[in-house]
């Protein structure tokens, strides 16, 4: 989800990958393994026993992750802008609806295996 997300993201004439192989291998590693995996520990966080504070901490520290990492990766030219500004609020919308549709499937998968005597 994190990986088709952003892509779509990057499917209009705000961002994109610089076409050069290196560039498009990290763009590949970030979006379909590094940022799954932390929002994997992010929703980890999430279930456990920490205090509210503590979840939203995690939440809205994926989600400035993202971000930072988009910046950095403009920067150091892996992503180049295709319009004369960035606006990372945008990317933050759509940072709040992965983590908000990430929850919702996970409270649905509860449901089904506990529907399934799978989990109690």
């Amino acid at each position: 989800m994190c990986q088709l997300t952003f892509y779509k993201l990057f499917s209009y004439d705000r961002l994109g990958i610089v076409p050069e192989w290196w560039q498009d291998l990290t763009a590949k590693m970030h979006f379909g393994i590094v940022l799954p995996i932390t929002l994997l520990w992010t929703m980890y966080i999430f279930k456990s026993n920490t205090n509210e504070i503590g979840k939203v901490t995690a939440l809205f520290g994926w989600i400035m992750f993202s971000i930072t990492i988009e910046k950095i990766f403009l920067q150091i030219g892996v992503l180049e802008s295709k319009s004369h500004s960035w606006y990372p609020s945008l990317d933050m919308t759509f940072g709040m609806f992965i983590i908000i549709m990430t929850i919702f499937f996970m409270n649905q998968l509860t449901k089904i295996l506990r529907k399934d005597n799978i989990i109690k």
